[in-house]
């Protein structure tokens, strides 16, 4: 990608709010980051790796800044998830390849625009089984909207939520965010080549230090968002970015 100046510090300003947000929530690093990457003509796959990339690494180091306990209860239900991942992140990173920029953007908006709607209506989009196929079918779906657009996180927020305490939900978010993108950068190297997820990998590596700015900006702000603040502000950052991407879309 050719950017300008003012592109470029667009960009920069957009990592580090996905560093501080990805930090708090657990999530909001891509709704950030893919519509932006999209509208300064990045190649769909491209985009979309990196979003999954800045996301998975985000998701890690909050895991690892939660107790040992926190972790352990975020694993329950992420199996299937994780099962169902691969075989609809393949479907994804296809329609990735297959359709234009224009078409990923409405997609995109669409996911979040439903994503939002659930949010500000405080209901769940589905309400998923703790286990079994259902659970896997839900991670299909997250795959292929991981794959496609590089959005999961908002998703997997508006359908976690209603299932775990404040207290874990942030941990449960960031764990199922890893279990789906991971699956979908495999399914974008496959279907896209390996030259789309190193490209991406760049872009990721360029924006880490304004990433990692906002990254340590949320931990420190953490410890003073009391637990039952993190669902209201899950919510809304679900809904602030159903707005971004349509407006980027009709841009």
């Amino acid at each position: 990608m050719d950017l300008g100046t003012g592109e470029l510090i667009t960009l920069g300003a957009a990592a580090l709010a996905a560093g501080l947000l990805h930090a708090l929530l657990g999530f909001g690093s891509g709704p950030v980051l893919a519509p932006l990457l999209l509208a300064v003509g990045g190649p769909p796959g491209v985009s979309a790796a990196a979003a999954l990339i800045v996301g998975t690494g985000l998701s890690a180091a909050v895991l690892v800044a939660e107790p040992p306990e926190r972790r352990r209860q975020a694993l329950e239900g992420a199996a299937p998830l994780a099962a169902g991942a691969p075989a609809g992140a393949l479907a994804g990173a296809w329609l990735a390849q297959a359709a234009g920029r224009t078409e990923l953007q409405s997609v995109l908006a669409a996911l979040l625009v439903v994503a939002g709607a659930a949010a500000l209506a405080r209901r769940p989009l589905v309400r998923l089984p703790p286990s079994g196929p259902g659970l896997a079918a839900a991670g299909a779906v997250l795959g292929a909207a991981a794959a496609a657009t590089g959005i999961v996180g908002p998703l997997i927020a508006v359908v976690a939520a209603p299932a775990f305490a404040p207290e874990r939900l942030r941990a449960a978010i960031a764990l199922r965010f890893a279990v789906v993108a991971v699956p979908a950068i495999g399914a974008q190297a496959v279907v896209g080549g390996a030259d789309a997820v190193a490209h991406g990998a760049l872009i990721a590596a360029a924006l880490a230090p304004a990433l990692l700015l906002g990254a340590v900006a949320g931990g420190r702000l953490v410890p003073r968002i009391s637990h039952a603040m993190r669902r209201p502000l899950s919510l809304a950052a679900a809904a602030a970015a159903a707005l971004l991407a349509v407006g980027l879309a009709v841009a």
